[in-house]
């Protein structure tokens, strides 16, 4: 499996953007289907800042990566900006 790991904080403004400007997100993270690259979509959705940090470090190799959003590509790109999140998001798993 290669996924495309979303890592969003419940009470962060910045993360319900990237949900909202994500077209697909409802479609997409309650789903089995495969994006553009044959990836799959998966969300690590947190509680608080300090399990954001936990789940960047362990799971993402996020380390200097601090509060979510963020987003690990399934080649190992790492995406920080939230523009640049949503549009990755929407160009490889475009809404049906």
């Amino acid at each position: 499996m290669k996924p495309d790991i979303l890592f969003i904080t419940w009470n962060c403004g910045d993360c319900c953007r990237v949900k909202i400007g994500f077209s697909g997100f409802e479609k997409w993270a309650f789903s089995d289907d495969v994006g553009k690259h044959g990836q799959n979509f998966v969300v690590i959705q947190t509680y608080s800042d300090f399990d954001a940090r936990f789940a960047l470090n362990e799971f993402g190799g996020l380390n200097d990566k601090e509060y979510a959003p963020a987003l690990l590509t399934y080649d190992g790109k790492k995406i920080l900006d939230i523009e640049e999140i949503i549009s990755y998001l929407n160009e490889n798993f475009e809404k049906d």
